[in-house]
């Protein structure tokens, strides 16, 4: 089974949202530049304190913070990066090409890559390939400002954890992702040299996150450890896998795990209706709409407003359907059936899965 987060459209499964949407500045770094005077102050604050050349929060644990390579060819965003995230308390190397990161990786250990996708020479595929081959249990979070699902996919097939679209805020969408990656466990912890294998290997594996859910398999291991992580996002997920391997189970996870678990979860299994039957049941429709419509009716979209709706088996949806269902999953607005005039706006997470490869 696998689980990837599309954020622009290819056929049926577009993106509900990006989690990164605000571009980096100069200024946002040059704003928290204190003159000797302000950071006497600041100083002063109980509420903050010195940490090496940075002026941070002392409520961060930095026992827990991550060692972090950058590589970026564009040096004004390497710095950027670099320096938010060394004011969120982590270690970070800057790389402007992509021979240079490969270098670091095998002198340090490093936790989280983050690097670019375009790049002159080296692309970031091939430069995620090679790292994943020198550091494997290091995990890479790829950026890319040219984003489709194409990319994404093979970025994530290649080994990245996940994938953030150009522009972003380093301090409010990045620095969140990276403690979110180091926050969560993947089955690399066993083979940590400071603690005993059979230790870990006697406690259920995630547990705390999952504990709903028994696995045997690496892959499956790490793929519920990715649950916390994607479900304090509200992207679109496509969950793909055979009939049969739990696509619904990791669907209901991502949702009781995420900040909507108090709203409804609707499952809808999209192969079993025809399209007209599809398009009344998702969107609703009104009194004297069509044969039969004795009364206005709620479609699945509205009863699922704050919530999570599946769709399961998206892959049967018809190519003429997948315009009208693609209009509330960019805008979260749609029409019932024979109302026109009035505009429904939902705010829904959508999860959708299939057995079909679709990329």
């Amino acid at each position: 089974m696998h689980i990837t987060r599309p954020r622009r459209i290819t056929q049926l499964v577009p993106p509900a949202g990006s989690l990164a949407t605000k571009a980096p500045t100069a200024i946002d770094s040059q704003r928290q530049r204190l003159s000797p005077a302000a950071e006497q102050g600041v100083l002063e604050d109980p509420h903050w304190c010195r940490h090496g050349d940075n002026i941070v929060s002392p409520r961060r644990n930095f026992m827990a913070q991550g060692l972090i390579l950058i590589v970026d060819d564009e040096q004004q965003i390497g710095r950027i990066l670099k320096k938010a995230l060394t004011r969120a308390g982590h270690e970070v190397e800057y790389a402007e090409r992509p021979e240079e990161g490969l270098q670091l990786l095998k002198d340090r250990p490093f936790d989280i890559v983050v690097t670019d996708l375009n790049m002159p020479k080296m692309n970031g595929i091939e430069f995620l390939a090679r790292a994943r081959v020198i550091r494997p249990a290091c995990e890479v979070l790829v950026m890319t400002g040219f984003a489709s699902v194409e990319t994404a996919v093979e970025a994530l097939k290649r080994g990245a954890i996940d994938y953030i679209e150009k522009p972003f805020s380093a301090e409010q969408d990045l620095v969140p992702i990276i403690e979110q990656i180091l926050d969560t466990p993947g089955p690399e912890a066993v083979e940590d040299a400071n603690t005993d294998p059979a230790e870990v290997a006697a406690e259920p594996p995630h547990e705390t996150a999952t504990g709903e859910v028994v696995a045997e398999s690496d892959s499956m291991k790490k793929l519920l450890a990715k649950i916390p992580r994607l479900a304090a996002s509200s992207a679109t997920v496509l969950v793909s896998g055979e009939s049969g391997t739990g696509k619904e189970v990791i669907a209901n996870l991502l949702h009781q795990h995420s900040d909507r678990s108090d709203s409804p979860f609707v499952a809808v299994n999209c192969a079993a209706l025809p399209d007209t039957l599809l398009e009344s049941e998702l969107f609703g429709h009104t009194k004297g709409a069509f044969t039969g419509a004795t009364h206005d009716r709620r479609g699945f979209f509205e009863v699922a407003d704050g919530g999570t709706i599946f769709l399961d088996e998206i892959g049967e949806i018809s190519p003429t359907f997948q315009p009208k269902l693609l209009r509330v999953l960019e805008s979260g607005e749609f029409h019932r059936i024979g109302d026109a005039r009035r505009t429904c706006r939902v705010n829904v997470r959508v999860v959708a899965a299939t057995n079909r490869d679709l990329i």
